[in-house]
């Protein structure tokens, strides 16, 4: 998708990022709601679809695989580190 590989400063209290975050925050809102109406019987297999979708697309946005395993790793380490001290979400 992307022609240039641009490098990016990380703002993980705004811009798009925070943007991002909101978007995953309502999709698993989305997938809560389909659980308890019992339209999804198992919300792991509901998020691992959900997850193949955003990979489908980051592999395509990305133009190294070693990007996508990047993002991966960062997303990893920012969802660990807020679990860890309870900042978001």
């Amino acid at each position: 998708m992307f022609d240039e590989t641009e490098e990016v400063e990380l703002d993980p209290n705004g811009g798009d990022f925070s943007l991002g975050h909101e978007m995953g925050i309502d999709a698993l809102d989305l997938i809560s709601k389909h659980v308890d109406a019992q339209a999804a019987e198992h919300e792991p297999i509901v998020i691992l679809g959900v997850m193949t979708a955003l990979m489908q697309y980051a592999i395509q946005a990305c133009r190294d695989e070693n990007d996508v395993d990047e993002l991966i790793g960062m997303a990893k380490e920012i969802a660990q580190n807020t679990l860890d001290h309870g900042t978001r979400h």
